[in-house]
């Protein structure tokens, strides 16, 4: 058995868990709730008797908890926490304080009688998934001798016991020889807690470290094969501007028309091969450059290259971009180029004759959002929760002649993302009309 830091490049496991760190922050928001309604039920229910001390107190954590979980979720997106040990941390922050407010509402809620105090050993799962071997053994082990240590005191009368729950006169704390022995199961569960969640994790690791391999030699062989393809088409387009250029000879206009087409298809084939490449490059890549990245600079390029075909369709490019040279982003420059090129040359691809595609941005604080939105065909209800999925093609590209494998869009997400970012799509778009709704897809990330 093996584990995943084994396998995973240092980027993806910060990834993963920075994931499963901002899952933690939209679930504390329930646990909240589910704390809220204890409380109400306590309140009012005759069969549960607590002090004012106990409810005061329990409210207070439960007002405690919403309040850091808010600090959590404004300081999420800091750089400090996205890479680096900073996901570790943030995890790491999270657990240690839930399991703090959840101590105190175990205390004062009954300390060994609680049921509450069960709620332990979700958060040792939780850490066994995120957090290293050296962080969560010794925070398990310390969580038993915590709930060892505050019965022994309540058994001794050195702390005051807070019952809540009436036991037809019986106490577990009163027992020395309870105490221990609920002690000692309790760290028994939390050891083979620990040790059966990260042996299934490590398994599930383990199976997508294959689907990984294979989709690694997939790759290669995709690449290995396009740069074959690519090396006869480059030298076809050679010879062939040496005729264009009458150094065979002069040659009559109709010709060097029917030439030159030949020659604006061999570059856009050559142009495919490049983004193959780039992709199949991309998908074997386990780190991505990272570095200041002007967006103007690389979405004027796209457009600039895509203005001749655009021109032949009759469309209109709208630029929004005032002081978006401005915005730093960190990143891989021909990444984010192949990102935002696939999505601007699928609206060209799927805005029919005569229609308009437009791109602009909306600056916040610690973000940008970019939208490139046309009204062409659109996308169906139905295809926009799949459309980044691999190897999906909507209903309305399927029965199109428009060319695609479906696999673009697939690529854009996953780059997007790997630079803290999101993809999202909508349809109808703003400027879109009842019989050419349009598609809006809204590009967000993260600045300096």
């Amino acid at each position: 058995m093996h584990t995943y830091h084994e396998y995973f490049s240092t980027a993806e496991i910060e990834k993963l868990i920075y994931k499963y760190s901002k899952w933690l922050i939209k679930l504390r928001y329930f646990a909240f709730a589910v704390l809220a309604l204890f409380i109400f039920f306590i309140d009012i229910v005759d069969i549960i008797e607590v002090s004012n001390q106990q409810f005061n107190i329990i409210f207070s954590v439960s007002v405690l908890i919403l309040l850091y979980n808010i600090g959590f979720e404004s300081i999420k997106t800091k750089s400090y926490f996205v890479t680096g040990t900073g996901p570790v941390k943030l995890a790491s922050l999270q657990i240690l304080f839930d399991l703090f407010a959840l101590s105190v509402v175990i205390y004062f809620s009954g300390g060994i009688e609680s049921p509450l105090f069960l709620f332990y050993i979700f958060h040792i799962v939780l850490g066994s998934i995120l957090l290293p071997e050296l962080i969560i053994y010794p925070l398990g082990l310390g969580l038993g001798l915590l709930l060892t240590l505050l019965s022994l005191l309540e058994n001794y009368g050195l702390i005051p016991h807070h019952k809540m729950i009436y036991l037809e006169g019986f106490s577990f704390y009163n027992s020395f020889e309870i105490v221990i022995g609920i002690s000692v199961f309790f760290l028994i569960v939390i050891l083979f807690t620990i040790i059966i969640t990260k042996r299934l994790a490590n398994e599930i690791f383990d199976k997508e470290i294959e689907l990984q391999k294979a989709e690694q030699n997939k790759q290669k062989y995709i690449v290995a094969i396009v740069h074959e393809l690519k090396s006869p088409i480059a030298a076809a387009a050679s010879f062939m501007d040496l005729v264009i250029d009458g150094y065979s000879g002069n040659i009559d206009e109709p010709a060097k028309v029917k030439l030159l087409k030949a020659k604006e298809r061999i570059s856009e084939s050559i142009t495919n091969i490049n983004d193959i490449l780039n992709i199949s490059r991309f998908k074997l890549s386990k780190e991505i450059l990272k570095e200041e990245v002007n967006l103007d600079k690389v979405i004027n390029n796209i457009f600039e290259n895509a203005e001749s075909i655009a021109d032949k369709k009759k469309l209109k490019l709208e630029r929004n971009l005032d002081n978006i040279g401005k915005i730093q982003i960190v990143g891989d420059a021909k990444l984010l180029q192949l990102a935002f090129s696939n999505v601007i040359h699928n609206a060209i691809k799927y805005t029919p004759d005569n229609g308009m595609i437009k791109i602009s941005y909306k600056l916040y604080r610690t973000k940008v959002n970019i939208d490139i939105e046309d009204n062409g065909q659109g996308i169906d209800k139905k295809d926009l929760n799949k459309i980044f999925v691999e190897n999906y093609r909507t209903s309305s590209a399927m029965n199109s002649t428009i060319e695609g494998t479906g696999t673009g869009l697939a690529v854009v997400k996953r780059i997007i993302e790997n630079h803290g970012g999101k993809i999202t799509a909508e349809s109808p778009s703003n400027i879109g009309s009842t019989d050419r709704p349009g598609s809006l897809f809204r590009v967000t990330l993260p600045i300096n």
